[in-house]
């Protein structure tokens, strides 16, 4: 391929000599580029313009004058043809074409940085990256070599090469191409091309490359930030996008690799549970853990910000306990304890991850709630689902507490079992929202037996139901029923929908299921940090806002503004 051809001569020669460089046909020592016959007429494009030069002696920087016969041309319809191969990603630079005229220039440079930084510039307005080499900075005079980033083999890291290894990739293609950067002086560098010749096509699209993958220091802070705020790396993509529109925008890998920087500088050591402690500590939290004795595997945790220790101590009438799932990578499950402010706003009490949901373990989770009580206080109800273990643990923690279970998962039960066992999403729909409603809603205990009886004698057709509702409900009446749920102050505290509102809330500022335990403190934190701030804004509108009543009424409420909020007065005249 190479016989005959001076170029293809030159090329193989400097790439199989490093002693090159003083070839007669390529350059001498001060740096002066040479044309020989067959370059004599050679192009090149950047920024969109072209440029040549003709025989003259020689180019580049030497002896302090520009010998080098350049000349500016414009080409109108060369730069249409570019703008079109680009818009139609067309394969940009062949190979076994020399590039080394693109990276000649008229002027010296200050520092071998400026002098990189521009050769780069040039080099990703053709397709492809530069990568800082060789130093030889002892020689005179001395020098620094610059190369493709596609440079040199691949070297395996594999210990022993004959054991299976996982896949790889390598972007190293033995690139000849190389840049040498010579110190004439101080101050003075002069770029000197050496092998001006790629053996493999430029990259199309060079995001993500590890050259523009660097993020200032400016990019770092703003990082920094975003990802305290809990912003998807997504999103932090698109920020950078707005904020930076003329520079390439990063891919998201870039994204989390910085943040796993940060995380592994913030952590300085500590692992997940360690460092979801040290800033629980850290911000006051009241927190408790509990590790297997045996394998020192962590069991049990609770967390309570120092502001909802307050607002429970304040509000203690209402409890509101429920379970959620897939919120971290280790299979804890997650327990929130909820309650409700004066306004009608729900609170975080506190929130735990268990290992199981078993009686012991939730009676753990009760003991952390009677702890945050002063001594004698109770909550007036505490509101659950039909959790068992839960169920279970509640009188042997708050004996005195009315306990109700939540009236939407009661209905739902029965709906689907009675819907299972006829095989009829329209029984099963008319059992429990017909029949079975008229007994919850009864007002008195003999209304709402009489509507019991009734039920039994409507489906007495249907043994198994009716068994199934004795066994299960009837005998539980007094936690759900009306007549029962009545005499007690709930503040229409009957579902546990309010704790299920939380899990959503929560899980949207979680945004993954496989979360570790720190992140998952640190995520937490920011929600109930925003959620004491709307709690405190409802609590100053109830104090200082005048309640506007019906007119009927006229201003026998007036005494009570600023004293009695205003959800209580809405509740008693809606």
């Amino acid at each position: 391929m190479s016989d005959g051809n001076p170029f293809f001569n030159y090329l193989f020669n400097s790439y199989n000599n490093d002693n090159s460089y003083n070839n007669d046909n390529s350059y001498n020592n001060d740096g002066y580029r040479f044309q020989n016959d067959w370059n004599a007429e050679q192009h090149y494009r950047y920024n969109d313009q072209q440029y040549s030069y003709g025989n003259g002696e020689g180019s580049g920087y030497g002896d302090g004058s520009n010998t080098g016969n350049y000349e500016e041309t414009e080409n109108t319809q060369d730069n249409e043809n570019t703008q079109e191969n680009e818009e139609n990603y067309e394969d940009p630079g062949e190979e076994n074409v020399d590039y080394g005229d693109n990276f000649v220039f008229n002027h010296p440079f200050n520092t071998f940085e400026e002098a990189f930084d521009r050769c780069d510039e040039v080099a990703y307005g053709l397709g492809f990256h530069l990568v800082k080499a060789k130093y030889h900075m002892e020689k005179s005079p001395p020098y620094k070599i610059v190369k493709c980033d596609r440079h040199g083999p691949y070297n395996s890291k594999a210990k022993d090469p004959l054991k299976p290894q996982r896949k790889s990739k390598t972007k190293k293609f033995m690139c000849p191409f190389s840049l040498r950067m010579i110190k004439k002086g101080e101050g003075v560098w002069v770029v000197v091309p050496k092998c001006g010749v790629h053996n493999h096509k430029f990259g199309k699209f060079l995001e993500g490359h590890k050259r523009r993958a660097k993020f200032t220091e400016e990019q770092k802070e703003l990082i920094k930030q975003y990802r305290q705020s809990h912003v998807k790396p997504g999103m932090v993509r698109h920020a950078f996008t707005l904020r930076y529109p003329d520079q390439p925008p990063p891919i998201l890998k870039q994204i989390y690799n910085e943040n796993a920087r940060l995380s592994a500088k913030d952590k300085d050591g500590r692992n997940s549970v360690q460092y979801m402690l040290h800033l629980a500590n850290r911000a006051n939290y009241i927190s408790e853990s509990v590790k297997h004795p045996e394998t020192k595997k962590l069991t049990h945790v609770w967390f309570t910000h120092p502001e909802s220790v307050k607002m429970f101590k304040a509000w203690p009438n209402v409890i509101l306990i429920d379970s959620t799932y897939k919120t971290n990578k280790y299979g804890l499950i997650l327990v929130q304890c909820v309650g409700v402010t004066p306004v009608g706003k729900s609170f975080l009490i506190g929130y735990t991850l268990i290992e199981n949901e078993g009686k012991e373990g939730y009676k753990w989770v009760l003991r952390r709630l009677e702890s945050l009580l002063e001594p004698g206080v109770r909550p007036t109800v505490i509101v659950t689902d039909h959790e068992r273990g839960l169920i279970a643990a509640l009188p042997d923690v708050f004996r005195t507490s009315h306990h109700f279970l939540c009236l939407f998962h009661v209905y739902t039960s029965i709906e689907a079992r009675a819907t299972n066992m006829e095989r009829n999403g329209n029984f099963g729909k008319a059992l429990a929202h017909g029949a079975w409603k008229k007994v919850v809603e009864a007002k008195t205990f003999d209304e709402c037996t009489m509507e019991w009886n009734e039920l039994r004698k409507k489906y007495c057709c249907h043994p198994a139901l009716i068994s199934y509702l004795e066994l299960t409900w009837w005998h539980k009446i007094h936690m759900f029923g009306k007549c029962f749920t009545n005499l007690v102050l709930h503040f229409g505290n009957t579902t546990t929908s309010r704790v299920e509102s939380a899990h959503a809330q929560l899980k949207m500022w979680l945004g993954s299921a496989e979360l570790t335990l720190d992140s998952i403190w640190k995520r937490a934190d920011v929600m109930l940090h925003g959620q004491h701030i709307e709690i405190r804004k409802t609590l100053e509108d109830s104090i200082s806002k005048t309640v506007v009543t019906n007119m009927y009424y006229g201003n026998i409420f007036s005494m009570l503004s600023g004293r009695v909020s205003a959800t209580a007065i809405e509740a008693i005249f809606p």
